[in-house]
């Protein structure tokens, strides 16, 4: 290296790395890398491309590249998550080695034969939701929803009020109210032409089981195309699949969906025009109003989280 006078600068800069050699102490060696969690997505043997995995309950995801691989900073303790549209979500504890998760794909069609989930706490059966979600039962049980089909203010509306009612003057116009207010009805049901006779569970309103088996929404327009004719129902003819706004519940029967976060979700019984009349446009107003533009669905703030709950269903999932 030829150095002009006066130009020292390559000599010094040099010096670091030349003074352990000449000295005999042992060259500086770069760092290990950093400790990550790696994996692959499967389904059927066969790797998973898009898929998202996350560290369970923190902010900490990624997706699958092609082959199905992904790789995450280190956790010293945890359960790793995986999810991708179509299927259940799957979930393994952290080990020491490359971890493989397990996609299985979500039934391919809705069962209408499946008989709905009573959202009351009892004992002797396995999901029902309040033997687990007691808290969310209470606020269900509290709300419109759980009596959209017995409540007093509807059925005053709907036939048994003093002033004016449906059934009175227009009794053809009956069935359109029990695709709202009593969607767990089974098709060919005496009570969908005729609320008054509406038993079971599709007396419980809009519950818990109905909400968390809608997969998307069909083809149609909000207002004209009510309730259960507009969402998409997937209900399993065996095992059991809830969907819902989290993508990270592996209890081998839970799916995300993204429309839990969206306000179409509320729309298909929250926008209503009946024979060319606008009733109710509560979607409508949404979309007019400030938390729209600010980006805020209605979920936000109709169904806030508490804070109150970190462990919803301990040793169970939750």
């Amino acid at each position: 290296m030829k150095i002009r006078p006066g130009n020292y600068w390559p000599i010094l800069c040099a010096v670091p790395l030349l003074l352990p050699a000449l000295i005999g102490l042992p060259r500086p060696v770069a760092s290990p890398a950093a400790p990550r969690i790696e994996g692959t997505v499967c389904t059927r043997g066969r790797p998973t491309p898009g898929a998202r995995v996350r560290l369970k309950a923190t902010e900490l995801a990624t997706l699958t590249d092609g082959r199905g691989r992904f790789t995450l900073p280190a956790a010293s303790s945890g359960r790793i998550t995986a999810w991708k549209e179509g299927y259940f979500i799957a979930g393994l504890p952290l080990s020491s080695g490359p971890l493989q998760l397990q996609l299985r794909p979500l039934p391919g069609r809705d069962d209408p034969s499946y008989a709905w989930v009573d959202p009351y706490p009892d004992p002797a059966r396995e999901f029902a939701c309040a033997n687990c979600h007691r808290q969310i039962f209470q606020e269900w049980q509290a709300s419109a929803h759980s009596r959209s089909a017995v409540g007093r203010h509807f059925r005053d509306l709907y036939g048994d009020g003093p002033g004016w009612s449906l059934s009175r003057q227009y009794e053809d116009g009956k069935g359109v109210c029990a695709a709202c207010h009593a969607p767990a009805l089974a098709p060919g049901d005496p009570a969908f032409l005729d609320l008054d006779r509406v038993r079971g569970q599709a007396a419980r309103g809009v519950h818990c089981d109905f909400c968390h088996k809608v997969a998307g929404l069909h083809e149609g327009s909000f207002g004209t195309s009510h309730g259960r004719d507009l969402l998409k129902l997937l209900r399993p003819s065996q095992g059991q699949l809830f969907f819902g706004p989290l993508d990270d519940v592996d209890r081998d029967e839970d799916s995300f969906s993204p429309l839990y976060r969206d306000s179409r979700y509320c729309a298909a019984c929250h926008e209503g025009v009946l024979f060319g009349v606008e009733v109710y446009r509560t979607f409508s107003e949404w979309k007019s109003s400030p938390a729209a533009r600010a980006g805020v669905p209605c979920q936000d703030c109709h169904m806030k989280p508490t804070g109150t709950m970190t462990n919803i269903a301990p040793g169970r999932g939750g």
